[in-house]
């Protein structure tokens, strides 16, 4: 259960970025954790996701959990994206509909195979970003909320080309050193 006395304000994961951020409960640094984080300006400012991202974000959990804890629940999903059960289970129902996943109540998820394809290319793409960016010198951390970001609405012939330069750049690392150097 969230403590819902701390007041902390996160960038949400969810379809609610598209209708504007709210403050939120969360626990940023651990339990017990009492400490108050403002949002900085830059977190403040919300591009509009398109519905496929949410679509892609939630199979992309959904993949990863089943890969991790060999099922994927309502709860753990929620608890993840930072949403309530009832926005998880709103999500996953759409998902159901539309041919990704396989939800019976109170018995978990199974991704279709059209569900494991859509997982399998936005791993694809985002390690293809990630390896990118880390091979220009771009910390981790950064390097993988980046690719997050970016992972959505890339054509797969850009993916290709990304991922030949990363390749390059990784074989060649006398390159991103004179780049850093600039």
């Amino acid at each position: 259960m969230r403590n819902r006395s701390l007041s902390i304000v996160l960038p949400l994961r969810s379809e609610l970025f598209n209708k504007g951020l709210s403050e939120r409960s969360a626990n940023a640094s651990g339990p017990g954790s009492e400490q108050t984080r403002e949002m900085t300006q830059e977190q403040k400012v919300v591009t509009p996701r398109a519905p496929e991202e949410a679509t892609e974000d939630y199979i992309e959990m959904i993949s990863e959990l089943i890969q991790t804890k060999g099922f994927a629940a309502v709860s753990d999903i929620a608890e993840r994206m930072n949403v309530t059960k009832s926005s998880a289970t709103y999500i996953i129902k759409k998902l159901d509909k539309e041919g990704y996943v396989v939800h019976e109540k109170y018995r978990g998820l199974a991704l279709t195979e059209s569900g494991r394809n859509l997982a399998s290319k936005m791993k694809r793409y985002h390690e293809t970003l990630t390896r990118l960016l880390l091979a220009l010198g771009i910390p981790e951390k950064i390097a993988r909320e980046d690719a997050e970001k970016i992972e959505h609405g890339l054509h797969n012939r850009s993916l290709i080309r990304l991922r030949e330069l990363a390749d390059y750049l990784e074989a060649n690392p006398e390159i991103v050193q004179k780049l850093n150097k600039e």
